[in-house]
């Protein structure tokens, strides 16, 4: 978990039932974007019933889910950033798919990260794409 924690109840990508929408739509920007996840335990489809077996299971799941975020992978669309003293940079987790590349290329040089995260108001979380 998150941390190293293990706790169900502080990490929500270890609680059982966590229902996430696969599409989302932002409410400021109106964008539509895919919810990334390292895996997902299954789909089921919106106007299943919660006690329905899921449309497809762990295996199945990941290997639509990789499908589907495959064209928005494409090297024309990513931004690689090359880092230098004094850069910042920022994004929106909402709608933005990010991560770490390898230290390798700074190593023996001192690097400062730091992570700023802002609480919204519920209403002002991302929503399904199709309600």
């Amino acid at each position: 978990g998150s941390k190293g924690s293990t706790d169900a109840a502080w990490d929500v990508n270890l609680a059982a039932g966590t229902t996430v929408p696969l599409v989302v739509r932002e409410r400021h920007s109106g964008k539509r974007s895919l919810v990334g996840s390292y895996h997902v335990a299954s789909i089921s489809l919106m106007e299943d019933a919660p006690d329905a077996p899921p449309r497809l299971g762990f295996e199945e799941a990941n290997r639509y889910v990789a499908d589907a975020w495959r064209p928005g992978l494409a090297d024309d669309l990513l931004y690689k950033h090359q880092w230098q003293v004094g850069d910042l940079v920022a994004w929106s987790n909402r709608l933005v798919i990010h991560t770490a590349t390898s230290t390798v290329a700074y190593k023996g040089e001192s690097r400062l990260h730091t992570r700023i995260r802002m609480r919204s108001q519920p209403e002002d979380a991302p929503m399904p794409w199709k309600t």
